[in-house]
């Protein structure tokens, strides 16, 4: 476990994106999956040769999966969207704050290096 944090403290942006990109894939995949099966069983439902008692199971199937869709799958895609996006932003400002961060220690410095070589002359 300790190698695992190290190994993500040390890759922060990397993991981040992963992360990011990790949640919009998951986010996209449940609603496709959702419309593919919801797809499936209608087309069953349309074939002619499917008996009575195929015909209730892909009836209920086909209910809880637009049940599902609607009270899970459709309000979580959008959620997962925004957190990924959340972290892409998050990840650029931080990412931005701290090259700023580097270049104003790296000027301090610069600047009190050339102070000290100045005075010892």
């Amino acid at each position: 476990m300790s190698a695992l944090k190290d190994l993500i403290q040390k890759n922060q942006l990397k993991t981040a994106l992963l992360a990011a990109v990790f949640l919009i894939t998951v986010g996209i995949s449940l609603s496709l999956t959702a419309k593919a099966v919801t797809n499936g069983f209608e087309q069953r439902l349309k074939d002619p040769e499917t008996v009575l008692e195929e015909t209730w199971r892909i009836e209920g199937a086909l209910q809880w999966w637009r049940t599902t869709n609607k009270t899970v799958f459709q309000p979580l895609t959008p959620i997962l969207i925004a957190s990924s996006i959340g972290i892409l932003v998050t990840t650029m400002l931080v990412g931005m704050w701290q090259q700023n961060r580097v270049q104003e220690v790296f000027t301090q410095r610069l600047l009190q290096a050339s102070k000290e070589s100045l005075g010892n002359r």
